[in-house]
């Protein structure tokens, strides 16, 4: 197999360790069989103990929008994505951002391709409840079209 330059991609939030023990492991496996390897957490900070939800959110997009900003500007062949990673926001934002450009996606555990069809959206109402936001914290955030979320 020719050897590939690979993002590796997949679910953290939520995730003791942010899941750093698998990216860690499939990152070291895949580069063991030659392949150059992009491993997300490796360009990470950790959370501060105790960071409240909002500050975590604040971080959390910094990295995404790091995240595509590699991928947008590297010469990848492949997306690899690790088990989960359609639960993921950050995730399937990545996997987006691949497929609009021709990066191909595939299983980090076999390299097998994986032809993606459709990436399921999470409803706005359901992050903001999930995430326990109060009503200061959304007016605070800079919406596209620069509004605050009015409820």
């Amino acid at each position: 197999m020719r050897k590939l330059r690979l993002y590796l991609s997949g679910p953290m939030t939520g995730i003791p360790h942010f899941n750093r023990p698998l990216f860690r492991s499939v990152a070291e496996s895949l580069r063991k069989e030659g392949h150059f390897v992009v491993n997300p957490t490796e360009l990470d900070s950790v959370p501060e103990e105790g960071s409240s939800a909002f500050d975590a959110m604040l971080l959390w997009k910094s990295f995404i929008v790091r995240d595509v900003a590699v991928l947008m500007t590297s010469d990848f062949d492949a997306v690899a994505v690790l088990p989960g990673w359609m639960l993921s926001r950050g995730a399937r934002m990545e996997v987006t951002a691949a497929m609009m450009v021709g990066i191909k996606i595939v299983d980090a555990l076999t390299l097998k391709r994986i032809f993606v069809t459709s990436i399921p959206m999470v409803d706005l109402e359901q992050e903001i409840a999930e995430e326990e936001w109060s009503v200061d914290q959304l007016k605070s955030v800079d919406w596209p079209g620069g509004e605050g979320y009015e409820k």
